[in-house]
Parts: structure tokens; sequence; C-alpha cells
């Protein structure tokens, strides 16, 4: 077991390398773990972006069946985005499971957690953790405004809270770019430094601001707001192929005038404003693995007209597919 009780949450790391007899791997400012043969094989990244703030990278595979555990007291609050793999948690006596393509914010206070990792499979995580108090300064609105610090998120709850979200397109762009990061030396820490913030921009905007919006003046009542959000994954995962608005409320339960007018308060923008946002969004993360043309991505994300696409993403980025995709074949 690892026992974590210290005021510095950067001990984590240390304390996981101390545990698990990881070999050191560092590289300038970005300190890394590596595993022993005789345990797995892979890594961890650390990077801490500023003192109660940090970035990991994770990416490793263990031959059995092992299992990790955190006993601290102090608060925390960590967003874990699933990339690959997913795993069994115990979180003070409730289960939870990680999964893959879903990311999660949990904020902690005197807690007790255990992962099970499954022998042979493969996990892939990046993860923000940071204080209760760098979270603090994060979410205040203005000067003494504390609606959404970390006592008033916990509440009730004992030990930790925990939200749940699909990685969106936005998101997983920035989980790619993060981990396909190409910058050396300071250029490097500035870019992942940027892409940490952006990440936990949109992983907060989509988790705590949007539910909070719309709960003032809202036309949502009961369990709408989760019918919403449903109708967004929904287009998410049939963007090639999405259903007419009719059909969307109905498999989300929501007529279709709650439905526009919910997803405008939810998401400030219209139903297919919003799909227009996420192929695009898609379409430039396939640019930037540059495994297919532009007609091929474009016909991918839903687009049936290539030349629409064009322009389309033109407008949103600045500059023309067929122009990303050919600075990508250059890098390499």
């Amino acid at each position: 077991m690892v026992y974590i009780n210290d005021l510095d949450i950067h001990q984590y790391f240390y304390k996981s390398y101390e545990a698990l007899n990881l070999n050191r791997a560092d590289s300038g400012y970005i300190e890394g773990q590596t595993f022993p043969e005789q345990l797995g094989e892979g890594y961890m990244k650390r990077l801490i972006i500023r003192q109660g703030l940090e970035l990991v990278i994770a990416d490793y595979c263990f031959w059995s069946n092992e299992i990790t555990s955190y006993n601290g007291t102090e608060p925390l609050v960590e967003l874990s985005y699933c990339v690959d793999g997913g795993g069994a948690i115990d979180i003070l006596g409730k289960a939870a499971e990680i999964k893959v393509n879903q990311w999660q914010l949990w904020l902690m206070k005197d807690i007790e957690v255990s992962m099970e990792h499954t022998s042979n499979k493969h996990m892939t995580f990046v993860g923000l953790r940071m204080t209760e108090t760098m979270f603090n300064q994060y979410m205040q609105v203005s000067p003494g405004e504390d609606k959404m610090s970390f006592a008033n998120l916990l509440g009730y709850h004992q030990g930790y809270r925990l939200y749940e979200e699909s990685i969106s397109p936005a998101i997983s762009t920035v989980i790619f770019q993060i981990l396909q990061c190409t910058y050396e030396g300071p250029m490097k820490r500035i870019y992942l430094e940027s892409k940490a913030l952006e990440l936990l921009c949109l992983s907060l905007q989509d988790c705590l601001i949007v539910s909070s919006a719309s709960s003032i003046s809202s036309v949502l009542r009961g369990n709408d707001l989760d019918k919403i959000k449903l109708a967004k994954q929904i287009l998410q995962e049939r963007m090639d192929c999405p259903p007419a608005l009719l059909e969307l409320s109905r498999l989300v339960g929501l007529n279709d005038y709650k439905l526009k007018v919910g997803f405008k308060e939810v998401y400030g923008t219209t139903v297919f404003g919003s799909l227009r946002e996420m192929r695009l969004e898609k379409a430039k993360y396939y640019l930037e693995l540059g495994m297919m043309n532009v007609s091929e991505v474009a016909y991918s994300v839903g687009y049936s007209n290539p030349s629409y696409f064009s322009e389309a993403f033109r407008k949103k980025y600045g500059v023309q597919p067929n122009l990303m995709l050919t600075r990508k074949c250059n890098n390499h």
C-alpha cells in the first residue's frame, strides 16, 4: 500500500516510485519512471505545471494481477482520462470503474482508494492532479465567491465526489496533442503546460460550469439535464450519420422543443451547431494523425461533400485541411 499523508500532492509520484520499485528515467524537468522487467513494461511521467498542479502521463502493463492502494487525508482534486485499458476501483468500500474513452473528476478528502490491474492489460491515461487551494483559485468567480469551491462541491458527500463524462472530440484532440508532443527543450514544457490548462478548461466547462448554469432560470426539470447530455453523446457517437432532430428527441425522451431550447441553454449553441463543431474537431484530430487524405477525413466525420468540408474547416481553423495534412507529412 502507498500511504500518502503529505501536504505536498507532488509526493504521490515519488511514493508510487518507491512502492512499485520503479526505475527513475527523468528527462530534464519531466520526471519519469519505467517499470522493471520483472514487474511489467511501460512508464509514468510527471510535469509539475506549477506548485499545486501537475500533469501525469502513463502507458504501462503489469505482467501479473496487481493492486495499487492509496490512503490519505489531504484534500485532492484529480482528473483522469482513460485512453486505453481501464480497471476497477474501490474507494471507501464503494466500487467504481475506469472506462476507455471516459474521463473522471474526483474531489477527495480522507480517502482510501485501491485499483485492480489485470495482467497483460495495457493501460494508457493522462491525468491532472491539484490541491484544494489551486482548484479554488481557478474556480473563484469573484473575491468572496465560493459557490464552485472544493468544499461546496464536495458538500455532504462522505470523503469524495465523482463526476464522469465521455471524452469529447475537443478533449480527445488535446489528449492526442499531449501524447504526441514533438517539441523539445523549453518549448516542450511551454507546450505541455498550455495543453494541460486547455484540458482543464474544457473539462471543468463540460462537467461543472454547464451543470451549474443549467440550474439557473432553466427550462429543464428533473433528469432533463442528463437527457441533454445523452443527446450530445449520441451525436458524438453517430456524427458520421446522425439522427434527425425528431429521432434524437425520441431517443433521449424529450420533445423536440425542450431538446432545442435545453441544448442551447446548456451548451450555448444549437443541436446541429454542436454537431458541426464536433465534426470539425474530430476532423482536425484525424488530420493530425496523418492516416487519411482530406476526402477520407470528410466522409469519416459525416460530410458528403469534401469541398464543403474544406470551406467549413478553413472558416473554423484559418487553414485549409490539405495544408494541415501537408505539415504533418513534412514533420515526418
